[in-house]
């Protein structure tokens, strides 16, 4: 069986969020081009809104207005066929945090998740709460004490809501009832164990390569608490990856001073010689 190549469809993005397929296209938010995008299968990309506080999470009324969530200001947008803008609901008395990623259903009810804390600031990790927003706009508190609430969907027959976890390396499962709350809140899948969250200044950098980590801590350690280091010049350097973890309670034991025997006189000229230096600059 023949492998399927991977070819580039759009470049010169700046941060892609929220992908969606629909009407034939992809519609993608541009964080950093604050501003949201289809991208055709040919690759052609057209504006179709600016958002000025960022936008994230994309979704669809039944009458195929789009909403869009604006992240720094806690709101959903609204905009219609004719390409009318207002404002579809406000979220900021729920969180002062910047929202996050948004799903809808096929009754129009939107759920909206937000970070809980300052990330860009290094603010101390928060739960965070998840919204729901009716289809005229009503907002409501749908659920608590989520890690992150990121990367949402609906099954199939509109049942169930999995919210990513991204801090507590988990997707949660809700039921959805008939009026739109959920109940029966349950681990969906476990990742990773959760880490226990706490003040960051409790703790302490700790590099390793890539390599060397498991796939858990790759991809579902709290963003907060993970960032990439710029890789160093040299052709042979790789990227280190940056972990935070709470410092063991007992201290670690002196590391032991090396010592090389001696060479035989015959060696000692070609034995070892210093290369040129592979330090970051």
């Amino acid at each position: 069986m023949e492998g399927r190549g991977l070819t580039p469809l759009l470049e010169g993005g700046a941060f892609f969020e929220a992908p969606r397929w629909h009407d034939g296209r992809w519609w993608v938010s541009d964080f950093y081009r604050h501003a949201v995008y289809t991208v055709g299968t040919d690759g052609s990309e057209e504006l179709v809104l600016e958002v000025e506080h960022q936008p994230s999470g994309l979704g669809w009324l039944p009458d195929g207005s789009l909403l869009v969530v604006s992240m720094k200001d806690q709101r959903v947008l609204k905009r219609d066929r004719d390409g009318n803008v207002t404002i579809h609901a406000e979220l900021g008395s729920f969180t002062d945090s910047s929202l996050n990623d948004m799903v809808v259903d096929a009754a129009g009810r939107a759920w909206i998740g937000c970070f809980g804390f300052d990330l860009m600031a290094f603010a101390d990790p928060q739960l965070a709460p998840l919204m729901r927003v009716d289809p005229d706009g009503n907002a409501t508190l749908a659920a608590e004490e989520l890690m992150f609430p990121n990367g949402s969907v609906i099954t199939p027959d509109g049942s169930t809501l999995i919210v990513g976890e991204t801090a507590g390396c988990r997707y949660t499962a809700f039921t959805i009832r008939a009026d739109g709350s959920l109940s029966d809140r349950r681990v969906w899948a476990q990742l990773a164990p959760t880490p226990a969250l706490g003040p960051l200044q409790e703790m302490r950098p700790t590099s390793s390569s890539p390599a060397g980590l498991t796939r858990a801590t790759r991809f579902c350690s709290p963003p907060s608490l993970r960032f990439r280091t710029p890789a160093c010049r040299s052709r042979r350097s790789r990227p280190r990856v940056v972990s935070f973890r709470r410092p063991s309670p007992s201290p670690r034991p002196a590391k032991r001073a090396r010592t090389r025997a001696p060479l035989p006189e015959s060696s000692r000229r070609t034995a070892w010689r210093p290369g040129p230096s592979r330090r970051c600059r």
